[in-house]
């Protein structure tokens, strides 16, 4: 992993790509054409609205607007292969919500995925049970657009898990994960 942060940190200043396969068979994909934003941001925008359809009744809000609210509480309904590359400060798991529910009663319940397809469905699941919840409108991948920090563990980290190669689209400056 030392490599690796070596390599980033050298290639960082220039437009870049390169994708590495890690001993512990994670891809990573190293980008950093800045100019390929904008059009992956597009991609971001109009992957979800495809998706949202699916899930009529959620509000979707972009991260911008989920970090105006009072009261939430994070939850990242990605696979824990996900999740442990790296998550939203203080969010649980889908898991840790569900065994604990009464907990967050109290709370907005923010559900967010790669994109926002899976944790749209859990924010509809939630709704259909009476308890408040949004969806996080793009995901991880909007996140990481609108400059916010990831966290592995208690440490910031640039690292996102994307899925899988269809949804690299993460922002340059991001180390995407698959």
């Amino acid at each position: 992993m030392k490599y690796l942060m070596l390599f980033y940190l050298f290639f960082s200043c220039n437009d870049y790509q390169k994708t590495v396969k890690t001993n512990d068979s994670r891809i990573i994909h190293i980008t950093h054409a800045a100019d390929e934003d904008d059009k992956n941001l597009a991609k971001i925008y109009k992957m979800f609205d495809g998706y949202q359809k699916d899930f009529p009744k959620v509000q979707n809000l972009e991260p911008k607007d989920i970090l105006a609210l009072d009261n939430v509480v994070y939850v990242d309904v990605r696979e824990s292969r996900e999740q442990y590359v790296s998550m939203i400060k203080d969010a649980i798991t889908k898991k840790q919500y569900l065994d604990n529910q009464s907990r967050y009663k109290e709370k907005v319940v923010v559900s967010y995925c790669t994109i926002g397809y899976r944790s749209g469905k859990f924010a509809e699941d939630l709704l259909n049970k009476g308890i408040d919840a949004v969806n996080m409108k793009g995901g991880v991948l909007l996140w990481s657009h609108q400059d916010q920090i990831f966290y592995k563990g208690s440490l910031e980290t640039k690292e996102v898990h994307v899925y899988d190669e269809e949804w690299n689209l993460a922002k340059s400056g991001y180390i995407s994960v698959y």
